[in-house]
């Protein structure tokens, strides 16, 4: 079942998403199903409150949703599903139309934009447990345990918790987040893109843009669409 039994594994790339995976499934072979499973309303609001639950303990301002970047966070986890893959969306200069339906769609709604990028993907045998956005979040930002406050301009430090930098950056205010599933051989599989923007882990810029939890809370209006 998914969620206390749940592994974290980090994929070795620069800003590795967290691949979550349940430890038991059915033997059973089974054709794969997608679901584009739409992020509606509460879907995106149960992500705001998680990164905004978060940013509080750091004193940053909190994210507002943006249903532009929602799109564009849908339209790639679509992508995930329909490709089984696990990979970023490209920068600009290796973005080119023409692979593929699923990428051409993400392409014409991302335009030129520039967004920082967490993604999440969850395994259960459980028919209907679909991976939670609070999940997700909550596994981003448990990489402050290897963040190191000391030297925060590394790349080391972007390598291994940059899903912790991003959630918490303080330039970031804007935020949207997809989801998608496919049942693959008895398995439910939720994959969850988040985009921010402006985009986070900018070199140069961890030390003024992730305060030490614990900084003064933020005072201000709380985040909303």
């Amino acid at each position: 079942m998914l969620g206390s039994a749940l592994l974290s594994v980090t994929l070795p790339v620069t800003l590795a998403a967290p691949m979550l995976v349940a430890v038991a499934g059915p033997a059973e072979s089974a054709p794969a199903v997608p679901s584009r499973l739409p992020a509606d309303d509460a879907f995106q609001q149960d992500c705001l409150k998680a990164h905004n639950a978060y940013r509080a303990w750091h004193g940053v301002p909190p994210l507002r949703t943006s249903p532009k970047i929602a799109e564009v966070a849908q339209l790639w986890a679509q992508r995930l599903v329909e490709t089984r893959s696990f990979e970023h969306s490209p920068p600009a200069e290796h973005r080119r139309r023409g692979v593929s339906p699923a990428l051409d769609r993400w392409l014409e709604a991302v335009g030129d934009s520039q967004y920082g990028e967490n993604m999440s993907s969850f395994g259960s045998a459980m028919p209907g447990r679909v991976g939670s956005c609070a999940d997700a979040v909550k596994g981003w930002y448990g990489e402050i345990s290897v963040y190191d406050h000391d030297a925060p301009d590394t790349i080391e430090n972007a390598r291994k918790a940059g899903h912790f930098s991003q959630v918490v950056w303080k330039s970031s205010t804007q935020l949207g987040c997809g989801r998608a599933t496919v049942t693959d051989s008895g398995w439910l599989k939720t994959y969850i893109v988040c985009n921010y923007s402006p985009a986070g882990n900018r070199p140069g810029e961890f030390r003024s843009n992730v305060p030490r939890r614990g900084t003064a809370p933020f005072r201000g209006t709380e985040g909303s669409r």
